[in-house]
């Protein structure tokens, strides 16, 4: 058997060209492939190019502009999409990201303390999740410890009314956090459209308010149908 042996202290092995790698990649080029079963129920893997990542990471800094004193909790799986925003979007204005420990998004409490310790000012929830860590935060007295945290984002499934009341009356209300409802099939790129939930409204207005009010992510068209599946 022939072994190549590298000298790391000889000179020669270090004078390799400095240039710039070739662009070989361009927007229309494939940037990841996700596994899912999205809205139409049938596994299958979804094909995202450059482009639409780089235009939904461009919209988000455009919306909620985060600065070189945000950083970011990456808490999702990175076979979910919502990760594609945690795992980039603060590596372009200068911000940082911090990793939770795999599985610890299933503790309230290792939560709270990375938020507190490691000063996150943004973060993700899907809705059920978000319950029950504001039950922890109602019962536990820990509020406070929260003080960092700006904007939280939610998606993934339906965020009810009952669920933006609880929000607000936590920690917007003692810190002023934030809650944004996030919505978009992968194919899509992660999110078409955003809303800003709103302070104090009742269950009926909150549903007219986010009919009536639809807010579209850059560069895409989004049909609302009725129930007679009317656009």
């Amino acid at each position: 058997m022939e072994i190549e042996v590298i000298n790391l202290e000889a000179e020669e092995n270090y004078r390799e060209s400095t240039a710039n790698l070739p662009h070989i990649n361009g927007p229309q080029n494939l940037a990841y492939v996700i596994y899912t079963s999205g809205s139409t129920g049938k596994p299958k893997g979804v094909m995202i190019e450059h482009r639409p990542v780089v235009n939904r990471l461009h919209w988000m800094q455009k919306q909620y502009p985060l600065n070189e004193n945000d950083r970011i909790l990456q808490k999702t799986p990175f076979f979910f999409d919502v990760s594609v925003w945690e795992l980039f979007w603060w590596s372009m204005v200068g911000a940082s990201v911090c990793f939770l420990l795999p599985g610890f998004e299933k503790f309230p409490q290792a939560i709270v303390e990375t938020v507190e310790t490691r000063h996150i000012t943004t973060m993700h929830f899907v809705p059920s999740m978000m319950s029950a860590f504001l039950g922890y935060m109602e019962n536990s007295g820990e509020i406070h410890r929260l003080a960092n945290l700006k904007r939280v984002f939610c998606s993934g499934e339906a965020l009810k009314p009952a669920h933006v009341e609880r929000f607000n009356k936590t920690l917007f209300r003692q810190n002023g956090t934030r809650l944004i409802n996030l919505y978009g099939p992968t194919e899509a790129t992660v999110d078409v459209s955003y809303f800003d939930c709103p302070l104090r409204l009742t269950e009926l207005e909150f549903n007219v308010y986010l009919s009536a009010n639809p807010s579209i992510i850059f560069n895409y068209l989004l049909w609302m149908k009725t129930s007679g599946n009317n656009p």
